[in-house]
């Protein structure tokens, strides 16, 4: 009693039963099919991506242990939206002596950006404040220019001298984001100068240096 499908691997159990003058007797035969070809991913089986990033995939390999590799002839069904968060799963499949063998990796996209902007873009002898903002479903923590760690979104980080301050957003996932914001206008030092003067034939001269 049993039903062998010599295209799917899995280990089954023949079941040989004997009723004679009123004794049951039952023997039992285990039957395995193997693959014969072993299909293996390359690289992680699962991949987290920020919506909008580039991904490249890096695809499985096959091994047939009479033809050796035969990962040319893998088929692959990717269906992946980089631009639409969501759970996806890339499909590896091959068929081999009347069996197919099939492997997937799972591709999460999540929403994943931040962005940037100055309290104010024109000349100042005043301090400004950068108004931060990470936009994901999956947040983890903000690192400020001065190392610090926040577990906020959104934060207003003053500065009061021109420089280039960088801001690191990370995702649930360890997936990090990093970005640069630079000023250039501040200044906060006071003009300096001379001026003086002569009089003479009615005639004033007035000279300053600033």
């Amino acid at each position: 009693n049993c039903k062998v499908n010599i295209t799917k691997v899995w280990s089954y159990t023949l079941t040989y039963t004997l009723i004679y003058k009123g004794t049951t007797t039952t023997l039992k035969r285990t039957v395995k099919v193997n693959e014969s070809v072993k299909l293996t991913l390359i690289g992680k089986a699962t991949v987290y991506l920020p919506k909008g990033s580039t991904y490249t995939d890096v695809g499985a390999k096959a091994i047939d242990k009479k033809d050796g590799d035969i990962s040319d002839k893998i088929v692959v069904d990717n269906k992946v939206d980089i631009n639409t968060p969501g759970e996806y799963e890339i499909k590896y499949s091959i068929k081999k002596d009347n069996q197919e063998v099939t492997v997937t990796r799972k591709i999460i996209v999540f929403n994943f950006d931040m962005t940037i902007s100055a309290s104010n873009n024109n000349s100042t002898n005043k301090d400004i404040t950068l108004n931060v903002k990470v936009n994901s479903d999956k947040f983890g923590y903000l690192i400020l220019p001065n190392g610090e760690k926040v577990n906020k979104t959104t934060y207003n980080y003053t500065v009061s001298q021109n420089g280039t301050y960088e801001f690191s957003a990370y995702s649930e996932y360890g997936i990090y984001l990093k970005k640069k914001f630079i000023v250039n206008n501040i200044d906060k030092e006071s003009p300096t100068g001379t001026c003086s003067g002569t009089y003479g034939n009615g005639t004033s001269n007035i000279i300053i240096d600033a």
